[in-house]
């Protein structure tokens, strides 16, 4: 294990990971969220899949690279996946999560 200190944040660029979240809400709804993606808009925004369905297109990034989707999921109870896909140009941007599904009864 090393440290570094120093009088000022050192010369490395943090890491650019996208990453995906998933947030429940009152009703039958969640909201993903993503950050670290690529600023964009229409076919440069995000596709948002639950369990390979298509939940969401072109959902737009914003300049300081996130987006927020609300999106209704009505799966019976278990795990699925959660997938955020950007395409710019030739490179594919995946980000993924999983998300429990459970009854409300």
């Amino acid at each position: 294990m090393a440290y570094i200190a120093g009088s000022a944040p050192p010369a490395i660029a943090p890491l650019r990971k996208p990453a995906v979240f998933v947030k429940t809400m009152p009703d039958d709804n969640v909201q993903i969220l993503g950050f670290q993606f690529l600023p964009g808009t229409g076919e440069r925004g995000v596709t948002l899949t639950i369990e390979g369905e298509t939940v969401a297109t072109n959902a737009p990034v914003t300049a300081d690279e996130k987006f927020e989707v609300r999106v209704r999921v009505r799966r019976p109870p278990g795990w699925v996946l959660v997938s955020a896909v950007q395409r710019d140009g030739l490179r594919t941007t995946i980000a993924t999560t999983n998300l429990q599904v459970v009854d409300d009864k």
